[in-house]
């Protein structure tokens, strides 16, 4: 949820990498910053390399070696609405590919968080991946993105580290343009 950036009091970096079995690896760097008091930007570029695959012919005879991998570069704007609430925004630029094929794509994300008075109880819904592609894996129609929406919510017990938290979403259908 874009909005949740809206209210940290300092600027951030994080760096991550995690290398999964069989060469399945990802990565990310990023970083939030305040902006004029009220508002918070974030950057971050995402990575996920799918390793190397073998392959085959119609019969199974072994005729090479591929891979595939995605990038995400993504940049968010999230303020303060209200005393309760924050409302974020992030636009992002993605990048597929798998052996020689690839495709592009641009979309957003919107979010909207509640937060009481005393912080124990969240509240968020987010609408994330509305766009289009840029470029298909093949020449034919572009696929349309599976925009989804995301709702959550959390309670914070008073005086003890637990946290209660209850989250839904919902995938729509891919569209072709």
């Amino acid at each position: 949820n874009p909005a949740g950036i809206a209210t940290l009091d300092r600027s951030g970096v994080i760096l991550g990498y995690n290398n999964y079995f069989v060469g399945l690896q990802s990565g990310v760097v990023g970083g939030v910053w305040k902006y004029r008091r009220k508002y918070t930007l974030g950057a971050s570029l995402f990575y996920l390399n799918y390793g190397t695959f073998v392959q085959t012919d119609n019969t199974g005879n072994r005729t090479g070696e591929f891979g595939g991998s995605d990038l995400m570069l993504s940049f968010t704007l999230a303020a303060p609405y209200s005393e309760s609430f924050s409302v974020g925004l992030t636009t992002k630029l993605i990048y597929e590919k798998i052996q020689e094929f690839s495709a592009t794509g641009v979309a957003i994300d919107l979010g909207v968080k509640y937060r009481s008075n005393r912080g124990r109880f969240t509240a968020g819904l987010a609408v994330q991946h509305l766009g289009t592609q840029l470029s298909s894996f093949t020449s034919a129609e572009k696929d349309g993105l599976p925009t989804l929406l995301r709702a959550g919510a959390g309670y914070r017990l008073r005086g003890l580290p637990v946290q209660f938290v209850r989250s839904e979403e919902h995938t729509s259908e891919l569209q072709s343009h």
